[in-house]
């Protein structure tokens, strides 16, 4: 079941949490968490708040441990959180009108059970006045009408989180319910005025794309206000550091130069500590050694991975890929320059003869392949999901790559025993 929560009571925080997860485990950043409650909760976030931040940094748990717990403790506040990673993409649209749903069912109060036994049929709750079939938890009914009927039904501020909101955005369905749900939030807080309101909070990893969200005027967050996540720096390392046993401690510097080549991911670090705990060596040299390649061989690992997924691409989608990656942002696949690449690329690789270049049909078929395999990211552009895709495939031969796809899968892969390279000083 994806996680779609809606609650009320402070007692119910721990419904957010993932049940397998060891609290002494996460590392808290409570001070941040209240700062962006109070930047919610301000007159400013009425717009709505979306915080960015690079993939695998900890955006999620510091939403889940953090960020939810301190707005859940605030009684005045209503909160729904919708996870889009536990949400099919062709289920975003009905994932939000769900939360909202199981949100009204929870607050079907005495005024509505009066108003239905007395055949009533508009009430006037906290202002607003609405139907009260069109308050009836139905499916069919339209996000803003279930919007305003939780608001009155509620009597409180509402407030949504909503986790990697960019999933949300993959289908028309899903494009329009957000677009509903911001476009009757803002209606709701213009006609309350300084009343309590709804705010939104998102979170997404392609920084750019929310940035187009709030500047935009067609965009669900146009003028909402863009947050980074501060990514996680030396407290956490020394964190790190100090719940290892002493005699299995490397020394503090290189910790924090394997995290910067880690790309600050919190769980890769965590996983190369426990490997280097299980690898039971006392001396310090040694244990400083050992640090440096494991975390060589953790990053080098998730290029092996990425290369294993090319080598089960068709010729026409690593095609694709090799021209994103040259073409950068300027990659514009219907466009003559990208498909004479494209051309390029599979002409020479195959026959060395020039032919006809890929047909519409073609490059969204290598489109489509490339997004089934969460190679790309496709919304109303192209990006690579791993944010060091284009630094590999830029280090290879484009060429040599394409005449390598029809030789076995494994000639991709760099040869057995292959040293990982440790840290630059």
């Amino acid at each position: 079941m994806p996680h779609i929560h809606s609650h009320d009571s402070p007692r119910q925080v721990d419904h957010f949490h993932a049940p397998a997860t060891d609290p002494e485990l996460i590392f808290h950043r409570t001070d941040l968490a209240k700062q962006v409650a109070r930047d919610l909760k301000s007159p400013a976030g009425a717009a709505g708040l979306l915080l960015s931040g690079p993939r695998c940094i900890g955006k999620s748990t510091f939403v889940r441990f953090d960020l939810l717990p301190v707005l859940q403790a605030d009684p005045g506040l209503h909160l729904i959180f919708i996870d889009f990673r536990e949400v099919h993409p062709g289920d975003a649209g009905r994932a939000i009108n769900e939360a909202l749903i199981d949100a009204l069912k929870a607050h079907d109060g005495v005024v509505m059970r009066v108003a239905r036994s007395l055949g009533l049929t508009h009430v006037k709750v906290g202002g607003l006045e609405m139907s009260v079939d069109q308050a009836s938890p139905t499916h069919d009914k339209a996000t803003a009408a279930l919007l305003k009927a939780l608001y009155a039904r509620a009597g409180k501020r509402l407030v949504f989180v909503l986790d990697e909101v960019e999933l949300s955005r993959q289908t028309e369905a899903g494009r329009n319910t957000l677009l509903a749900l911001t476009g009757a939030a803002h209606a709701l807080n213009l006609a309350l005025g300084r009343g309590p309101g709804v705010r939104i909070l998102a979170t997404g990893s392609r920084e750019h794309k929310l940035r187009r969200m709030v500047t935009e005027r067609q965009e669900p967050f146009y003028a909402a206000k863009l947050m980074s996540l501060p990514p996680l720096g030396e407290d956490f390392v020394e964190w790190v550091r100090a719940r290892l046993p002493v005699l299995h401690r490397p020394d503090v510097r290189l910790m924090h130069r394997g995290f910067d080549h880690l790309l600050h991911r919190p769980r890769e670090l965590m996983s190369v500590c426990d490997a280097l705990v299980e690898a039971d060596l006392r001396l310090p040299k040694a244990i400083d050694e050992v640090f440096l390649l494991m975390v060589g061989r953790a990053a080098e690992a998730g290029r092996e991975a990425f290369m294993m997924r090319l080598s089960r691409l068709s010729k026409r989608g690593l095609a694709m890929m090799c021209t994103m990656a040259e073409f950068g942002p300027r990659f514009a696949p219907h466009l003559d320059p990208c498909q004479r690449r494209l051309g390029e690329l599979t002409d020479r690789s195959c026959k060395g003869t020039q032919e006809a270049l890929f047909s519409t049909a073609e490059i969204e078929s290598a489109l489509n392949e490339l997004a089934a395999q969460r190679l790309v990211w496709q919304d109303s552009g192209f990006l690579f999901e791993e944010p060091r895709a284009s630094e590999w495939l830029l280090a290879l031969n484009p060429l040599e790559l394409l005449k390598a796809h029809v030789e076995p899968a494994a000639s991709l892969m760099p040869p057995p025993g292959l040293d990982f390279p440790t840290l630059p000083s």
